[in-house]
């Protein structure tokens, strides 16, 4: 049994791996549409032929509508197609009204109306698992750390959502081609083939895929325990007595036999189940008079112009789905009660036609089979008409002799008669009463709500039913049972009980609870003839009923009040109408005010320390691309490379080079790292990302005539650059430098490749020069000379054309290299050299270590610093860096340590709920907003600094102020014209070079 078993299932591996697919002869489909995921179709085109940019939730939090509670991270969003789509909500509304659609047409095709599922975050979890697919599909996640506007690639939704999807849904199509994760190749032409893909085989939440899901471990986990306690003997706490293969392997072997496909190798086939099916959104699609099959829609209604008889086929009207501010509101078809699907075309299968064969034909399963559910419809047929043929039996035999009735009922026999009648004919019943109180599901949609409320007879006289759409009839029954005979009185009971069944099925087609209270009431036959209500009528029953009154119900759902969790606070519902509030500003206000008290109260940056170098770390380099890991160089000639998501040394070279490690740099893949060292040497390193290794011999080695200062890496290209004596570009398979520059400089310090121009070079020089170089052209540009020389340099990201250096007047300067004759910005916070300059990959700040053992944070656009950081055990700072997803700082300093910061002071580690996000995101507008405050400005203003750096800071202000008040009087006291006043940012400038 046991070697069967292992080769079935190689058997179906290899089918799988093959591309071919099997069936399960025992199984039952269930959701198994085409296509089978929400916003599948759609995927191919996203991932392939759309363009993204990124966004922020600031930007797009007001803006979605439907996906509002699915959406709780940062989006992006696509290419503008028509001029109206130039702004970043628009382009939200449009992606959020597909999302829209999507939702409605999969509900269509899985046979479920979506008018009846208006809430999918507070419906069940099939229907909010096809929410959030479609809201993932069409709000991919922007990549880690990418600037607003910033071109990414698509992010697909993860696995685990997808799975999700398939387990809340119960989908099963009886082979192997539901995965979540696949690759299929559709034959168009004869030259021409469709690739598509899944889904990204990554579990939410992930940087990786889009999605916030964990996926379950289902079905696989409950068998892998139930071999494992087959195995021991031993099943859910309780120890067989008897061997473990007699009881535990014959319980498994059912569920193997009904869980694995293919028992038989031959009945195999190529196209999955699934796709076989007919494509539910080619069936569902309107296609405009007079227009191709290509210009289908699947939504009439979202046609300007249409005329209103051609919209939902004539059988319903355009509604809007939800109340939004758009003024561009979506609308889908509303069909009547005889018709569904997304244009109104596919008639419902009638209830009354479904009540009356469950009333007269029910014995023979006819109202399964008008439904479509022929399963169900065989095995009433076979479970009934056996009960038919018993009744008929028993008939004809009480009939034919007397019957021992005491003997028979107190017999096994008899006793089985008896519950085997009530099981079956309670299955008659049950779907009279379940057909006969609302629609009822068939193989497609619902039932249509046609059965009229008619005049059903009680045992006593008539009951009036009357239907009503919207108003609730009442029937309060009042039976009076006057003392008698038990006869009489049990005959009362039956009475009771059947017009409570005639009041369930007639009262059962609003959904609602209906209560009918039920009086016996004794009287003594004396005094019958005196009572008015109840008149002498001997031994007889009366039952009367009443008609009493009509009442509306105001409904209120629980979920509409408490939070997500048993923890969180109770929701409130307010009207935002400005006429009622005219203190929001002032309210506002103190919110901002608190928002800003609140961040610097909760500002801890500092994470953690980095300890393993013996000398002072000199440089440090990180991969652009990918979570890779960090490469740090120390004076000692040892190179180390930590593990950036434990924060801990993964391996390290000790004799790297000779002297100092003057720089190192990644490829932008983070599978290679160079050095360069006092060994005059640039040294090329192997690295594996996920074991976290270097090699411990270097893969190759370039000598050159000096001895390096810093060394680069191209954005693209396999090339590197070293600067020394002169600027040297290097390739990979090259031995000598592929270009060579020198421009009358002594030494060059530092130089950066730019990350859009492939071709051109900055650089910095001990004469205090600026130097920028093309590579295609061979030599040099233009030069800047400065008052004092600059210790660093860095391209923006985002904006090419502009860089920044770290110049030793305890300022940074930023440039745009069309017009170097000024600087565009000047940075002056730092009180000594600063010595390194590093870029965020958003392109909107920048990070600065200088001499003062400060670590500094700017905007691009700010001349004061944002954010101060510093240690009592830091000393001076030689190098920082951003990490690839702009969240943290890493700082590099003479004590030998290597220290990570947070890039927002105040940021949260770990996942925030959708509600923190929302909260934080508005916080930060209320701070934009009054962020010009007095109060507001001078509480984000103030930074705790040492006191050195405090002192230092106070007599270089007094300097300033002495220098400008002398300025001041120089020219106030001077001819006019002869001294005019002089920008900082050009005061800087000796002269420019070309």
């Amino acid at each position: 049994m046991a070697q069967g078993l292992v080769a079935a299932l190689r058997l179906g591996y290899i089918s799988f791996a093959a591309g071919i697919y099997t069936n399960n002869p025992i199984c039952i489909k269930n959701n198994c549409i085409n296509p089978i995921f929400p916003g599948l179709e759609d995927l191919h085109r996203l991932a392939n032929t759309t363009k993204w940019y990124c966004t922020s939730m600031e930007d797009t939090a007001l803006a979605i509508g439907f996906c509002k509670g699915a959406v709780n991270y940062h989006i992006a969003v696509p290419e503008p197609q028509v001029p109206d789509e130039s702004s970043v909500q628009a382009l939200v509304r449009k992606q959020d009204r597909a999302a829209n659609t999507a939702y409605f047409a999969h509900l269509n095709g899985l046979g479920k109306d979506p008018w009846e599922h208006p809430d999918p975050e507070n419906s069940d979890d099939c229907i909010r698992s096809i929410w959030k697919m479609v809201c993932y599909t069409y709000f991919p996640r922007a990549e880690p750390g990418c600037a607003r506007g910033s071109l990414m690639e698509y992010i697909r939704p993860c696995q685990s959502s997808c799975a999700n999807y398939i387990n809340a849904c119960s989908v099963e199509c009886c082979d192997e081609s539901v995965q979540c994760v696949f690759t299929h190749q559709k034959k168009l032409t004869k030259t021409t083939v469709l690739a598509t893909s899944g889904y990204e085989p990554h579990d939410g939440p992930s940087s990786f895929c889009t999605g916030s899901a964990h996926r379950s471990g289902g079905f696989g986990l409950a068998l892998l325990l139930a071999v494992l306690s087959s195995l021991s003997g031993e099943t859910f706490g309780f120890r067989l007595r008897s061997r473990p293969s007699v009881v535990s392997f014959a319980v498994l072997g059912v569920f193997l036999s009904v869980a694995l496909q293919g028992c038989d190798s031959a009945v195999v086939h190529s196209i999955g189940n699934w796709r076989q099916e007919e494509d539910h959104l080619v069936k569902f699609q309107f296609v405009p008079p007079g227009a191709s099959s290509k210009e289908a829609v699947l939504n009439s209604c979202s046609l300007p112009g249409l005329s209103p008889t051609l919209q939902c086929s004539g059988h319903g009207g355009c509604h809007t789905w939800e109340k939004t501010a758009d003024a561009n509101p979506t609308q889908f078809c509303r069909c009547d009660a005889e018709w569904a699907d997304p244009e109104c075309r596919t008639r419902r299968k009638s209830q009354v036609v479904a009540y009356l064969l469950a009333t007269f034909l029910g014995v023979v399963g006819a109202d399964r089979f008008y439904l479509g559910l022929v399963l169900s419809g065989w095995l009433k047929l076979l479970a009934l008409g056996s009960l038919t043929v018993f009744w008929i039996t028993e008939v004809l035999i009480t009939g034919s002799a007397p019957v021992n009735l005491n003997k028979d009922l107190r017999s096994w026999g008899g006793l089985m008669k008896v519950l085997t009648f009530l099981a079956l004919g309670s299955w008659y019943f049950i779907d009279v009463i379940r057909t006969g109180s609302a629609p009822v599901e068939t193989n497609s949609f619902r039932t249509a709500a046609d059965l009229p409320r008619e005049a059903v007879k009680d045992t006593v006289g008539l009951l009036d039913a009357y239907g009503l759409r919207k108003d609730l009839l009442i029937q309060t029954m009042s039976v009076h049972v006057l003392q008698g005979q038990g006869k009489q009185m049990t005959e009362g009971v039956v009475s009771i009980a059947m017009a409570f069944s005639t009041c369930l099925i007639v009262g059962g087609r609003e959904q609602m609870t209906v209560q009918h209270g039920v009086h016996i009431l004794s009287v003594p036959r004396s005094e019958r003839s005196r009572s008015r209500s109840f008149p002498d009528v001997g031994a007889t029953t009366e039952a009367k009923v009443l008609l009493q009154m009509k009442i509306k119900v105001l409904q209120r759902s629980q979920q509409d009040y408490l939070g997500a969790t048993s923890s969180d606070i109770t929701r409130h519902f307010r009207n935002a109408d400005p006429d009622l509030h005219p203190f929001e500003r002032a309210r506002e206000y103190q919110r901002a005010l608190k928002a800003i008290k609140m961040e610097k109260i909760f500002a801890k940056p500092f994470v953690k320390a980095l300890e393993g170098h013996t000398d002072s770390v000199k440089c440090m380099a990180i991969a652009r691309k990918g979570a890779a890991p960090l490469l740090s160089g120390s004076c000692n000639g040892e190179l180390r490379l930590w593990n950036m998501q434990h924060l801990i040394c993964g391996s390290a070279v000790t004799k790297a080079h000779e002297g100092f490690v003057r720089g190192v740099t990644m490829s932008p893949d983070g599978r290679l790292a160079f050095s360069c060292g006092d060994d005059k040497a640039a040294k090329m390193w192997r690295i594996q990302a996920k074991a976290c290794e270097i090699s411990e011999e270097p893969e190759a080695v370039y000598h050159m005539a000096y001895i390096p200062g810093a060394i680069d890496h191209h954005w693209q290209k396999k090339m590197f650059v070293t600067v020394g004596d002169t600027v040297d570009v290097w390739d990979y398979s090259r031995s000598t430098p592929v270009s060579s520059f020198e421009w009358g400089c002594e030494r060059v310090i530092t130089s950066r490749f730019n990350p859009a121009e492939s071709a051109l070079l900055a650089s910095t020089a001990v004469d205090r020069s600026v130097g920028l170089y093309d590579l295609r052209g061979n030599a040099p540009i233009r030069k800047v000379i400065l008052k004092l020389r600059s210790n660093g340099i860095c391209w923006n990201p985002m904006r090419p054309m502009s860089f920044t250096v770290a110049n030793e007047d305890c300022s940074l300067y930023t440039f745009d290299m069309r017009k170097l004759s000024a600087a565009t910005g000047r940075h002056w916070d730092h009180v000594m050299a600063v010595l390194d300059v590093d870029y965020a990959p958003n392109g909107q700040e920048f990070v600065s270590a200088s001499y003062d053992n400060t670590v500094r944070l700017w905007d691009v656009n700010s001349q004061r610093s944002k954010e101060v950081y510093h240690g009592k055990r830091m000393q001076r700072v030689l190098c920082c860096h951003y990490t690839p997803d702009g969240r943290f700082v890493l700082s590099g300093s003479e004590d030998t340590n290597i220290r990570v910061w947070k890039a927002k002071a105040d940021q949260k580690l770990g996942v925030a709920s959708a509600r923190e996000s929302r909260a934080e995101a508005y916080r930060e507008v209320l701070k934009k907003k009054f962020s010009k405050m007095p109060e507001i400005a001078r509480i984000k203003r103030h930074k705790h600094v040492p006191k050195m750096i405090k002192s230092i800071g106070n007599k270089r202000r007094i300097m300033k102020e002495a220098r400008q008040r002398k300025d001041a009087n120089r020219r106030k006291h001077s001819k006019p014209g002869t001294m005019e006043h002089e920008p900082m940012k050009k005061r800087l400038i000796v002269k420019e070079l070309e």
